[in-house]
């Protein structure tokens, strides 16, 4: 779930969850990051 952070209205309670829910820091910073830059991808390649 954590690789939908990026969405604008449903990223901050996702990650806000994932604290509550203690998951493992190294695992919240992987999944977050794969979904961000996922998104960072995507602009970049559809912006001409």
């Amino acid at each position: 779930m954590l690789l939908f952070s990026w969405l604008p209205v449903v990223g901050d309670p996702l990650t806000l969850v994932a604290g509550l829910l203690r998951t493992p820091l190294t695992l919240f910073l992987v999944f977050v990051t794969l979904g961000k830059a996922a998104r960072y991808a995507a602009v970049l390649w559809l912006t001409p």
